[in-house]
């Protein structure tokens, strides 16, 4: 039998081959003897026999506070051991080490960590440190190894040489149970996510959530004991949500069940083990209805613990996106001018039921076609690419909103006031009412007022006619917009007439007959121009039209940039028939030359003051006379001589025939009761 003594324990003695050959293995470091006894030999001792520590095979934490506060560094101490647990002494110099088995906290997230010297590194980081005969050394300044923790949680920690590849595996770990902390904050959560780092939620306006609000420390652990026992039931305010752009508030269901307006009513709520969570619809459901990002904060309104919130990071962040119920919302500035782009600040918004703008909106998936209504009969059209009343490009829309001038949007037609409609799929919605005003002057009318306002006239000869010009533009609405002067040209007329008669005319704006085919200024008045006096389109027309009326029209350069011109709109035109005036005087007509001694017929004319042939309203007659030897007849054959001749009442004329007796010119004469011009014919 082989035994240890002296200093030596729980080594072993194994015997292999012959017993002169032994193998001892010492499990603890110190000094002591073997001795063998085999039966009836005498017992025999070795010398002293020393043994050392071996090299490091695991580490092992230790330290003095198991039972950390969330947030309280401690000391810890890290000792390399051998493989039987004696301190490797040997194991020195610079390490590098990496903890674990601790977690982060949750609000705000806070990684554990150790101190190196006055730096605190993570949990899974490396720290550089030194070792003296087997021990970290902690004696640094500021020290090294103070360890703070900062999850309320029960764990082991543990320690890896990174390089040497030992660690503190299984019971060299350094257990610990961290409590929290003071209570620092009110923290809200959407139910469910309770406990987890903060981050935006994401809800949708109109819709309810549930919360979740508990009593936590500085690093998001619950504390209890909230609310104390004391006092009276607590009272809670929400803030920090917005009306919506409608004006629908925000609210929270409290624990009975009423509806409480955030920023502005108290809220009751019942909190168990110090967490409130929302159940059965009540006791923390909260909604929102103003789309954006924003934090909702809980404040405490009364009690031991008054004053007590989020606002230490507690608070809710959330990103409220609109309803997927959605519309347009027009702004339109009126009033507009027909055919041109719309001026001012004029959009078009798609919004949801409770006017947060849709800030995505893309027309090239959802088509936006615009129409007028509402007493507005025209058409509206938008600036090229788009040349129709449909707005169906990705870029229309510019975070929800289209800015209609910007496009080139135009209407055309009958001005007016109405409204202007937007449709996409189920999409509907009516502008306010905007006014068109017509647009610039594109065309004119002529007109007479006698005393209507009329598209023809008959007059007699020399006798004024009032004129009223319109001024129409492109859709054919009166350009009331056009007050001032405009430079017309007027046309139907001969001029210069081929009988003689005076020229046609119309007074300017002062007064000034000016003829046909010169420019005549007139003065116009909410598009229209009228007569003042003699004055401003008082024409006068002096030759007779026959059997089919004049065609009066005009063409006139405006008053406007550019000096535009423009023409009488087809069917615009003014019909005048100008009837011969009274029998004023009379003539003889008939050919120039005319043989001797044979009859050639002539007539004798009434003419009215302006050389138009015309009646007679009672019986005329007329005596003839020649300066030659000549003979006047009734007939061709001359059978009934006579010097006297009648034009009927209702006939314009006579003939008579005329005999020449001598050779020359014959001026042929008459007296009547009006003047007669002479004739002259040549007898060869």
């Amino acid at each position: 039998m082989i035994n240890t003594s002296g200093g030596v324990s729980n080594g072993n003695l194994s015997t292999t081959g012959p017993l002169s050959r032994t193998v001892f293995t010492a499990g603890l470091v110190g000094s002591g003897q073997i001795e063998a006894s085999f039966s009836g030999l005498a017992k025999t001792p070795s010398g002293a026999i020393t043994v050392q520590p071996g090299p490091a095979t695991r580490l092992r934490i230790t330290g003095a506070n198991a039972a950390p506060r969330a947030g309280e560094a401690h000391q810890i101490d890290v000792t390399a051991l051998d493989v039987a647990g004696n301190i490797a002494t040997s194991y020195a110099g610079p390490k590098t080490l990496r903890f674990s088995g601790a977690n982060p906290s949750t609000r705000p997230v806070t990684p554990p960590t150790i101190s190196q010297g006055a730096t605190n590194v993570p949990f899974g980081q490396d720290v550089n440190v030194s070792f003296t005969a087997g021990k970290m050394v902690t004696t640094t300044v500021p020290a090294t190894g103070r360890m703070t923790l900062y999850r309320d949680e029960t764990v082991t920690i543990h320690v890896l040489d990174v390089n040497a590849n030992i660690g503190s595996a299984g019971a060299d770990g350094f257990n610990v149970n961290v409590a929290p902390s003071d209570r620092f904050k009110l923290s809200i959560y959407r139910k469910g996510a309770e406990g987890q780092p903060a981050v935006t939620e994401i809800i949708t306006a109109g819709v309810p959530i549930s919360l979740t609000i508990r009593a936590e420390d500085a690093f998001g652990n619950v504390v209890a004991g909230y609310p104390s026992n004391t006092g009276p039931q607590r009272e809670y305010r929400f803030t920090g949500a917005a009306n919506a752009p409608d004006g629908t508030p925000p609210s929270v269901i409290d624990d009975d069940g009423a509806i409480r307006l955030i920023n502005t009513q108290n809220v009751d709520l019942d909190f168990v083990d110090s967490v409130a969570t929302a159940t059965n619809g009540r006791n923390g459901v909260m909604t929102l209805f103003n789309a954006g990002s924003y934090t909702i904060h809980i404040t405490q309104q009364n009690g031991a613990e008054n004053g007590f919130s989020s606002t230490n990071g507690g608070g809710l962040s959330v990103q409220v996106l609109p309803s997927p119920n959605q519309t347009f919302a027009w702004v339109l500035h009126s009033p507009q001018t027909n055919g041109q782009v719309f001026t001012g600040i004029n959009s078009l918004t798609v919004q949801d039921i409770y006017s947060n703008t849709i800030t995505n909106y893309d027309a090239a998936l959802n088509p936006v076609t615009i129409t007028a209504g509402g007493g507005l009969s025209g058409t509206v059209s938008f600036a090229s690419p788009h040349g129709d009343n449909v707005l169906d490009l990705s870029s229309d829309f510019a975070g929800g909103v289209a800015d209609l001038g910007a496009l080139g949007m135009t209407y055309l037609g009958q001005s007016g006031s109405g409204t202007l409609t937007a449709v996409a799929g189920s999409r509907t919605a009516t502008s306010s009412p905007v006014i068109i005003n017509p647009g610039p002057p594109a065309s004119l009318q002529i007109q007479a007022k006698t005393p209507l306002t009329t598209s023809s006239a008959t007059v007699s000869a020399g006798s004024p006619v009032t004129l009223t010009l319109t001024l129409f533009d492109q859709s054919g609405n009166v350009a009331t917009g056009y007050d001032s002067s405009a430079s017309l040209t007027f046309t139907g007329v001969p001029n210069p007439p081929p009988n003689g008669q005076p020229a046609p005319v119309v007074t300017d704006s002062g007064g000034v007959s000016q003829p046909f085919g010169q420019p005549t200024s007139l003065s116009f008045v909410d598009g229209r121009s009228q007569v003042s006096g003699n004055a401003n389109g008082r024409m006068t027309i002096f030759q007779a039209s026959g059997p089919s009326p004049y065609s009066i029209e005009a063409t006139a350069q405006l008053n406007l940039p550019g000096a535009p011109t423009i023409g009488t709109a087809p069917g615009k035109e003014l019909l005048v028939t100008v009837n011969p005036g009274e029998v004023a005087q009379a003539r003889i007509a008939g050919p120039t030359n005319a043989p001797w001694q044979t009859y050639t017929q002539f007539t004798i004319e009434a003419l009215d003051a302006f050389n138009n042939p015309t009646s007679v309203a009672v019986d005329t007659q007329f005596t003839l006379s020649s300066d030659r030897t000549g003979m006047f007849a009734l007939d061709e054959g001359g059978t009934i001589q006579t010097t006297t001749f009648t034009i009927l009442a209702g006939s314009g004329s006579v003939r008579f025939y005329y005999r020449p007796e001598e050779l020359g010119n014959h001026v042929l004469s008459g007296t009547a009761s009006v003047p007669v011009t002479t004739w002259t014919v040549a007898v060869p």
